[in-house]
């Protein structure tokens, strides 16, 4: 932890990497299905599920929709929005979907990467107009767009489709710039997102992994692992660097 806090402390530039861990202590799901299979989920929700059944991803996405803004900002979000409001952490890169990061920090300038999209907003199919879930027509799934009337979907990345290039550039960028990156809630199987920390790893920076398990990323030289929960570990650094 006191080698964590001091790589911290010195770097000119700090990039947290989070993933469903880090929801996962709100309580919010990583995988749910109609009946609890996690792998069935995952088949469903890719782009062969959404031609199968949109229903059924709406009804999901919705779903972490309406409880991500029923969420409090505690645990671990809680105090690495500390970390932020601090001047300690200069970007976010996260895998979540659940929008958490850009609602507890309430400022559109901070640098933010969804890298997966977020449940707040929906793209249109056909004319690829974008539009806040609030204000769309959920009474009937999907909903339509209001300019072309074609069917809305939650502008996530499903399953089998590729990450934005716009998004992937800018965390490629916060990665290659950061001096230190601390990793929370990510076990590193998602790709091209695993690919991130080795950016950072071979450029000379450090790693700083928040995991009580081993991840990939462990085995690595030049790597501090804090073997806590993100809630534990974040709480610990704020009170050492703020």
């Amino acid at each position: 932890m006191e080698k964590a806090v001091r790589i911290l402390d010195e770097s000119g530039y700090n990039v947290a990497l989070t993933g469903a861990g880090l929801s996962a202590e709100l309580g919010l799901p990583i995988y749910r299905g109609a009946s609890g299979g996690a792998a069935e989920t995952i088949s469903l929700l890719s782009r062969e599920g959404w031609e199968r059944d949109p229903v059924f991803i709406w009804r999901y996405y919705l779903d972490i929709y309406r409880r991500s803004r029923g969420a409090e900002r505690k645990g671990g979000y809680h105090h690495l929005h500390r970390l932020v409001e601090a001047g300690v952490i200069h970007a976010i890169i996260t895998v979540n979907i659940d929008g958490l990061h850009k609602r507890f920090l309430n400022d559109p300038e901070y640098p933010l990467v969804e890298l997966h999209g977020s449940v707040d907003k929906a793209v249109c199919t056909a004319c690829g107009y974008t539009s806040p879930i609030e204000k769309l027509d959920t009474g009937t799934l999907p909903p339509r767009c209001p300019r072309c009337g074609a069917p809305m979907r939650p502008r996530v990345v499903l399953r089998g489709e590729r990450i934005r290039t716009r998004d992937l550039v800018r965390a490629i960028i916060e990665a290659e710039t950061a001096e230190a990156m601390i990793i929370a809630g990510f076990s590193g199987s998602v790709a091209p997102a695993n690919m991130l920390p080795l950016l950072t790893h071979r450029r000379g920076g450090w790693l700083i992994i928040v995991d009580p398990s081993p991840t990939p990323y462990t085995r690595l030289e030049h790597v501090v692992w804090i073997p806590l929960t993100a809630e534990k570990a974040f709480r610990m650094l704020a009170q050492r660097l703020i």
